[in-house]
């Protein structure tokens, strides 16, 4: 399988993050994609709408940023990929360096990387409850949360 790289122990297929020739590190792939898409915001900005810009933004980064958040979301590279994202907000909303981007990212109805990693694992559990809710049975195990489990499955 020539396709299948291995990635901080795990076997990927078809992962192109795994590693790249400019640093050598995970994320390089998507920091240096981000890094480009960031550039192109900028470079289209004086001839675009902000609605085009978040079209943009969607296209062009954040289907980068959603690729395998689950496995790097929580690294401590992920904190670039975060400037660079709040860089392209304020790009496209036309704010300053020192403005806070709370209001902006409420504003273009975009999830922050954090939160588009914590909306992933919950995507990934809902898929797959069926694992926890088998795991709680096999190991009889009672707790609180329980009642939510099995709600969830309903």
């Amino acid at each position: 399988m020539p396709n299948v790289k291995k990635i901080w122990g795990l076997n990927i297929p078809g992962t192109p993050w795994a590693t790249s020739a400019c640093c050598g590190r995970p994320l390089t792939f998507t920091h240096c994609h981000s890094k480009r898409a960031c550039y192109a915001i900028r470079y289209v900005k004086h001839f675009m709408s902000q609605d085009t810009l978040q079209t943009i933004y969607f296209s062009y980064f954040h289907s980068n940023l959603s690729y395998g958040t689950i496995f790097w979301g929580n690294s401590a590279h992920s904190s670039n990929i975060f400037e660079i994202q709040k860089r392209i907000i304020r790009i496209i909303m036309n704010a300053t360096n020192r403005d806070s981007c709370h209001q902006l990212f409420k504003n273009l109805k975009i999830l922050p990387l954090k939160s588009q990693y914590i909306f992933s694992l919950l995507l990934f559990v809902a898929k797959k409850i069926e694992i926890y809710v088998n795991q709680i049975r096999k190991f009889k195990i009672s707790t609180p949360d329980l009642v939510l489990t099995y709600i969830l499955q309903l």
